[in-house]
């Protein structure tokens, strides 16, 4: 026999948190089923197909009122068909729901912009911005390359004093200390576990998975050399968390975005007006935001210390792209971009880019981070 459609309905009215489902049989026993979601708010129809067994969770924290609640309404298998198991001499099955609390999200919105909040390692509160990035388009060279999304990106290079609140007090791996200076001497490999521990930190998805797992901890020592399966990390463009920015969306945010300003460096023609670079450094970093900043009231895209992006290095593009996101055959070196205190003017524009080892940890080598509206 099958179930009807009235005879297995659960309506749920959370309004945040994460949804574990699992199905018993009259025997309590676990059995794998599919779930459909039907009857619910249209802005939520893209919520997918559940696997149970696993457990899978649905989360619904992305949605912050659900007007009606949601309704469970068909127990289906694999294949999509209901599934068969009523008898008249068992007890009815059960569908449960586990409702765990969502994580505080400690992210404000003002204006346009998004701030965190978090615990310096003094106890005190600190706030870091990510500033808004219309979508749009970049010209380099004759090609058009398209962002077709909005996103959010640092305000500054990420600091010391961000650093730190997020991977533990003890760790500073930086040369040149000095909480408002950004960090350093910082790998590829270390950024992607400072991004996941960074969502977890402020409240939002992780976005990258190592071996199928998001939990850096699952992950293993940073590598000091060159790493087969961290190199082949994956990243979940549809996350809402940190992460590392596309060398495309690095340009257009350093370009004024939408307003594509078309400066040579990023806010000015003048290298002196926005970058610490080595002829104005005296050979060291400096706090971030010394200088002007872009259009977007971006800081520090230019000099100061170089920016890891997510592409892996190779020719860029010589056609039009969307959403370009670097060569999909994996080496062990991936983008930098934006010049350090290091080096000259020449090698500071926006256009300027330089491939290094993933491993590698230098005093001129720090990140920004970006997350997708």
């Amino acid at each position: 026999m099958l179930y009807s459609q009235t005879q297995i309905k659960y309506t749920a009215y959370p309004t945040s948190g994460y949804v574990f489902l699992q199905w018993e049989d009259g025997n309590k026993t676990d059995t794998i089923r599919y779930i459909n979601i039907n009857q619910i708010p249209d802005f939520l129809s893209s919520i997918p197909t559940t696997n149970i067994a696993n457990p899978t969770s649905i989360v619904l924290n992305q949605y912050p009122y659900m007007p009606g609640g949601v309704v469970f309404q068909e127990i289906v298998d694999g294949t999509g068909h209901l599934v068969s198991s009523l008898e008249t001499t068992i007890a009815a099955p059960v569908l449960k729901a586990v409702f765990i609390p969502a994580k505080e999200v400690k992210l404000t919105k003002i204006g346009d912009d998004l701030v965190g909040e978090l615990k310096n390692c003094d106890d005190e509160s600190f706030s870091t911005t990510f500033k808004f990035v219309e979508k749009g388009d970049i010209v380099v060279g004759s090609n058009t390359h398209t962002v077709s999304y909005e996103f959010y990106i640092g305000e500054t290079e990420v600091t010391q004093e961000l650093w730190k609140a997020v991977m533990g007090c003890g760790n500073n791996p930086s040369h040149w200390k000095g909480s408002a200076r950004p960090v350093e001497v910082v790998s590829w490999y270390d950024v992607l576990v400072f991004c996941n521990r960074l969502s977890d930190a402020i409240g939002v998805d992780r976005v990258y998975s190592i071996n199928g797992s998001t939990n850096p901890d699952d992950w293993g020592t940073v590598p000091i050399s060159n790493n087969t399966t961290w190199n082949e990390v994956v990243c979940n463009w549809n996350a809402k968390g940190f992460r590392l920015p596309t060398e495309v969306e690095w340009m257009y945010a350093a370009n004024g975005g939408k307003n594509q300003a078309n400066t040579t460096y990023s806010g000015s023609n003048d290298i002196n007006s926005v970058a610490w670079y080595g002829n104005n450094s005296s050979n060291t970093t400096h706090d971030v935001k010394g200088k002007s900043s872009n259009i977007l009231e971006i800081y520090d895209m230019t000099g100061n210390v170089y920016e890891w992006c997510w592409d892996v290095f190779d020719a860029f593009p010589t056609s039009n792209t969307v959403d370009y996101r670097g060569p999909s055959t994996i080496t062990s070196k991936r983008i930098k971009k934006g010049g350090a205190w290091s080096v000259g003017s020449d090698v500071s524009t926006i256009e300027s880019r330089e491939g290094r080892d993933v491993y590698t940890r230098g005093n001129f080598n720090g990140f920004r981070v970006v997350l997708i509206r």
